[in-house]
């Protein structure tokens, strides 16, 4: 059981990894370590500068280019990002809805819900619900 789970586990990172790889133009190195930290940070708070600086950019710059080579904001990004996590955690583990939102780099429930409801349509209690009835896709 726990290999299985693990198993299930490695295979949800690849399957985010890929869906966070746009086939767009070819995309600087520079914009590259800006997306990679996003994603390794995305559940923890962090800021602009701190990208930036990760980056050798100041944070103008870093803000242009990122638009420029994903074609959204860092915030958009980074909100994504943190949506997948959630999603992920709804689908798979037993953690409360407050707790994957504050695991998940939302900071409150409040705001997760307003993020999630804009993206989906549907509240995230909601989600769950047809997610364990097998009426998203899944299982």
């Amino acid at each position: 059981e726990l290999i299985d789970y693990l198993l299930r586990a490695l295979l949800l990172q690849i399957d985010q990894a890929a869906a966070f790889r746009p086939d767009v133009k070819k995309v600087p190195y520079v914009a590259t370590r800006m997306r990679n930290f996003i994603e390794e940070r995305a559940a923890t708070p962090f800021r602009l500068d701190e990208l930036a600086r990760e980056a050798g950019l100041s944070v103008s710059r870093a803000v242009h280019l990122f638009k420029e080579c994903f074609g959204m904001t860092i915030i958009q990004y980074a909100q994504e990002v943190r949506l997948a996590i959630a999603e992920e955690r709804m689908k798979y583990s037993a953690m409360t809805l407050e707790q994957i939102a504050e695991t998940s780099g939302f900071g409150n429930y409040s705001h997760f819900y307003k993020v999630f409801l804009r993206k989906h349509g549907i509240p995230p209690s909601e989600f769950r619900q047809r997610w364990e009835a097998g009426r998203l896709g899944g299982r």
